[in-house]
């Protein structure tokens, strides 16, 4: 049981490190949108963003192992296609920049799903206001038509 614990405490504590840098960069992107000549956070950002990468393919490298441990006990082969799947798939899981007609590049992610939310409910949005009764009536009246062009 203590290294059943042991692991899951050291699991949470990665995932608290991956979510404090993935704050951080967020934190520095907002500064950069803010001021764009300001190198050094670039740099920070930069740093930061391999940082992440190292954390991710560490985690990669885990789920490379237990794939052949799977394979080892119960006979599945993970080929070279499927682990490049699995890592490509993990580091693609959000939009990473959108361009929007008001606001232009958004690299926020909390504004790239307001954006994202605004687009689809102006999609699916009714421009016009049915009329229901009258669309009911002419709905009956085209089956009725069809009806008798069968028989």
């Amino acid at each position: 049981m203590k290294i059943i614990s042991f692991a899951s405490y050291k699991k949470r504590k990665k995932s608290e490190i991956e979510k404090q840098m993935m704050l951080e960069i967020q934190e520095i992107e907002k500064k950069t949108e803010m001021y764009p000549n300001h190198i050094s956070l670039y740099e920070q950002l930069q740093n930061l963003n391999s940082k992440l990468e190292e954390h991710r393919k560490k985690k990669t490298e885990g789920i490379i192992v237990r794939s052949r441990a799977k394979w080892t006990e119960e006979g599945e082969r993970s080929t070279s296609y499927f682990l490049n799947l699995e890592k490509r798939n993990y580091t693609n899981k959000s939009i990473q920049e959108i361009d929007t007609e008001l606001l232009g590049k958004v690299s926020d992610q909390s504004e790239i799903l307001t954006q994202v939310k605004l687009f689809y409910e102006q999609l699916y949005k009714s421009n016009q206001d049915v009329d229901l009764e009258n669309t009911k009536i002419n709905f009956e009246t085209v089956l009725e038509k069809k009806i008798i062009k069968r028989n």
